[in-house]
């Protein structure tokens, strides 16, 4: 049995996999086959959360971090938060990307608020960018959540050590495939 968990895989070598027969298990990438199996997380659903959260909080401002990738989650995350912010009118998302890691949470960051400074929320695709994020927002001299609130998503566990903790979306890696 072969278990795979990635954020992106070429689909070549996802052919090549199946055409050897190996039991394979893959965690958001391919499609399911004869011998393959894969679990899927419901990015959309905890986006639905996280923008319902944060419309309750009153945020009507709203940017959004992602990065350039790989098609498959991240940008599912991206659609999510964009297509939930339009099922509330009066919400203005605008969107900034940058490369998956903390600098790059903090320059998309940099591109928000220099871009908008009437935003009240920034919503990450991962904990990472939104660690990143915070960064720049400190260095603005701006506080969160007090002037500014920022998201995660995924609940590594990076984000437990920033003050305040990081609000995020929890995905319960440890209990995925359990029922396999």
């Amino acid at each position: 049995m072969l278990a795979l968990r990635s954020s992106g895989m070429d689909p070549e070598l996802i052919e090549e996999l199946n055409g050897y027969r190996i039991p394979a298990v893959f965690h958001d990438v391919g499609a399911q086959r004869y011998n393959i199996m894969n679990i899927r997380v419901n990015y959309r659903r905890g986006m639905e959360k996280l923008m319902g959260y944060l419309y309750s909080l009153g945020h009507r401002r709203l940017g959004v971090v992602g990065h350039r990738g790989m098609p498959g989650p991240i940008n599912e995350r991206v659609d999510a938060a964009l297509e939930s912010a339009a099922r509330y009118r009066e919400v203005v998302v605008q969107t900034a990307a940058d490369l998956d890691s903390l600098d790059g949470g903090r320059r998309a960051a940099r591109t928000l608020l220099s871009s908008n400074t009437e935003l009240t929320a920034i919503v990450c695709v991962n904990d990472f960018m939104a660690v990143g994020a915070l960064r720049e927002i400190r260095e603005r001299g701006l506080r969160a959540p007090e002037d500014i609130s920022v998201t995660g998503f995924d609940n590594v566990e990076l984000g437990q050590f920033c003050n305040p903790a990081l609000t995020t979306v929890h995905i319960p890696r440890d209990q995925m495939g359990d029922d396999l």
